[in-house]
């Protein structure tokens, strides 16, 4: 009832958060294996803070979410594209998302069509991928061109409205000139710096995934993780900094495919969530050159056989693992002060919040140690939110530095 209740007063964003959490309850009820009493804390204090923020400042569109986006004029722009990537929700809405970027403002643009749950039922993403986009082409055929738009549109968030005109221009732009202007990046340090300052941070961090092209220097072998249902590829930097790209459990093709073709210099490119558990790499193409034959879409596009690999390209994979990092001291002090809020709410126990404070203030966390001081004083459901949305919000802030 909520839920739609804060539809009606234009707050989709909290509608779909007030949705999840009572998904999430019925799961609960049940005592269903897939319920979470950590992430159920975790969007709880979510949609607290954004109430508590909506009642401050009720017309902020970064708040209340849109139901429609508004489209502005843009000047003139160069884009090219890198991906198109067929996506299938589980409430049955699906379609194409097409990622590009504007090289006359350095910028990340999206569209794409897409269907709502029930609706159109003739419409097929793998169908849609040999239609027209902005009347240049079909989708399958302008990957990797660069596309001349006189008139465009774009939304705050970067998306684009189908209903423009393009003209194809000259081949895009090679992967070393997206890395000299930023588009691309060999180390992840300079990756998550560009995600985080692309995304925002708190209540106004971008709701839909972030594009991310990275170039790895070494890559290994798809691991599954039994518990999450996935699979996982570790990539490393020049640095042997690494990151994990996933994919999901019926692409195990998908993921062999990446690993057994990737050559040194290729570039993927991502789709990226940032969670409290770190961020999270959704592979959507692998880029050999900025062209029509040199970009693979790996949701719409025949894999094939892999590709064998040079004797150099062999020697610089990672070896597969599928163990996680060890939770350093802040993760360990963050985890602990979500296990302790049932305790305190429940049965009053506030004497592991008492020694958590001293431990946060000791990590240079001063804020969230103040917070679990309150909650401590006065073990209220409200005080309780606050501190685990500040704890929720620590771990995204620290997956954009580490």
């Amino acid at each position: 009832n909520l839920a739609i209740s804060a539809r009606a007063q234009s707050a989709p964003r909290l509608s779909v958060l007030l949705r999840d959490l009572s998904r999430q309850a019925a799961l609960s009820e049940t005592r269903d294996i897939a319920f979470s009493e950590t992430d159920f804390l975790g969007d709880a204090a979510l949609a607290y803070a954004l109430t508590t923020a909506l009642k401050a400042n009720p017309d902020d569109r970064l708040l209340t979410g849109v139901i429609a986006r508004d489209y502005v004029s843009a000047e003139p722009m160069q884009v090219v594209l890198l991906s198109v990537a067929a996506w299938h929700a589980a409430s049955g809405a699906r379609g194409l998302r097409v990622h590009g970027y504007d090289m006359t403002a350095g910028r990340w643009i999206t569209t794409g069509p897409a269907r709502a749950a029930g609706a159109d039922p003739s419409f097929r993403p793998a169908v849609a991928y040999d239609t027209p986009l902005w009347s240049a082409g079909a989708f399958r055929t302008l990957v990797g061109t660069s596309l001349t738009i006189e008139e465009p549109r774009i939304s705050e968030d970067g998306q684009m409205p189908l209903t423009l005109a393009a003209t194809p221009a000259d081949a895009g732009p090679d992967l070393d000139k997206l890395e000299d202007i930023g588009a691309a990046h060999r180390t992840w340090t300079a990756a998550r710096y560009d995600l985080g300052h692309r995304a925002g941070t708190g209540l106004r961090r971008a709701a839909l995934a972030q594009p991310l092209l990275i170039r790895p220097q070494r890559i290994g072998k798809p691991a599954f993780s039994d518990l999450d249902q996935v699979y996982r590829i570790g990539v490393e930097d020049r640095d042997a900094d690494r990151l994990t790209l996933e994919f999901p459990a019926s692409a195990l093709d998908r993921a062999d495919w990446l690993a057994g073709t990737w050559r040194r210099d290729d570039a993927i490119l991502c789709d990226v969530w940032i969670t409290r558990d770190g961020l999270r790499l959704v592979p959507l193409s692998l880029i050999r050159t900025v062209s029509r034959e040199g970009i693979t879409n790996l949701t719409l596009d025949p894999l094939g056989k892999s590709r064998s690999a040079s004797l150099r390209d062999f020697l610089s994979r990672t070896p597969a693992s599928s163990a996680q990092a060890h939770p350093d001291a802040i993760s360990q002090a963050l985890q602990a002060l979500t296990d302790a809020v049932v305790p305190a709410l429940a049965l009053d126990q506030v004497s592991a919040l008492t020694q958590l404070e001293h431990r946060l203030d000791d990590l240079g966390l001063a804020t969230l140690a103040r917070a679990c001081a309150s909650f401590a004083a006065e073990p209220t459901p409200a005080l309780a939110l606050h501190a685990v949305y500040l704890a929720q919000e620590t771990y995204r802030i620290r997956a954009c530095l580490h």
